[in-house]
């Protein structure tokens, strides 16, 4: 997948294309919506390699003491 189809599947637009975004409102194309979308997604991508990073090192751990 490239950035371009990758920002147009997930906010809805290309920013790198000059003509949605000098029309680009963000009422109309939802960005707002989007965007909190993007950063939902994104939170529990971060929640969820902490999660096995975390869990990685306490079985380390773990068998290392017992």
């Amino acid at each position: 997948m490239t950035t371009q189809s990758y920002y147009k599947d997930r906010l809805g637009f290309d920013p790198n294309d000059p003509r949605e975004m000098s029309s680009l409102d963000p009422t109309l194309h939802g960005y707002e919506e989007n965007l909190s979308k993007f950063k939902d997604e994104r939170d529990a991508i971060q929640k969820k390699t902490f999660t096995k990073w975390v869990n990685k090192h306490l079985r380390k751990r773990k068998e290392l003491c017992g």
